[in-house]
């Protein structure tokens, strides 16, 4: 399997590039430099704080890197939209507001979800942590899931993340460019099983709008 993300040796960096992320890392732990467009870009926290997966928040995950005004969306399935926090200047102080505990959810590694990121200018975003070396499970509801390849690897959705599509899914790919969504579709062709009119292609860090047809799981690792 091709792997975007190269493990090194002890003493030796390695780098790869996708189309919107750049990996450094050392044996476990490495950083993912992002760049944030004016506008809305997609993230997905696929190195973690701690090796646990579980204990990233906005402070952890984000520090004092972003643009002041910037909106961070965590999508919410239950209630078919968004939460969100907001870094803001409040008298000189810049705070987070809003809702941090839906989107620190959101950027837990373990979860493989990720957030929307509204930000007022051009601005780039260091992720620094430990990539979690197992077998990934996750769980996908009918309809509308907001979700990431838990392994810090890009490429297909299916011929290198592993998701194995059902006929009748649906892939929306955000495009940071263009400020909208590209669309494939998972369909079955005169007896040919495939995506049209492509496979879906995520960088490193990058979300994936999966409409599913039913109950899934996706599971990759690395």
């Amino acid at each position: 399997m091709r792997k975007t993300l190269l493990i090194a040796a002890a003493a030796l960096a390695a780098s790869v590039i996708s189309s919107r992320a750049q990996v450094y890392s050392q044996n476990i732990v490495g950083y993912v430099n992002v760049p944030l467009v004016s506008g809305y870009s997609v993230l997905a926290n696929q190195l973690d704080y701690d090796g646990t997966g579980t204990n990233n928040t906005v402070a952890t995950v984000f520090g004092t890197n972003l643009l002041a005004g910037t909106v961070v969306y965590a999508w919410q399935p239950a209630t078919v939209g968004y939460a969100s926090a907001t870094w803001l200047n409040s008298k000189g102080t810049l705070k987070w507001t809003g809702n941090t505990n839906a989107v620190s959810a959101a950027l837990n590694t373990a979860n493989g979800l990720g957030v929307f990121i509204s930000s007022p200018g051009t601005n780039n975003l260091t992720l620094v942590g430990t990539v979690l070396q197992q077998t990934n499970v996750q769980a996908l509801v009918s309809g509308y899931n907001f979700v990431s390849s838990i392994a810090p690897l890009g490429g297909g959705l299916t011929t290198t993340l592993g998701y194995a599509p059902t006929v009748g899914d649906h892939a929306y790919v955000w495009n940071p460019a263009t400020q909208g969504y590209g669309l494939s579709s998972y369909i079955n062709s005169k007896g040919t099983l495939k995506w049209s009119p492509s496979e879906p292609q995520l960088g490193v860090a990058s979300i994936v709008f999966l409409e599913t047809a039913g109950v899934e799981t996706w599971t990759n690792g690395f």
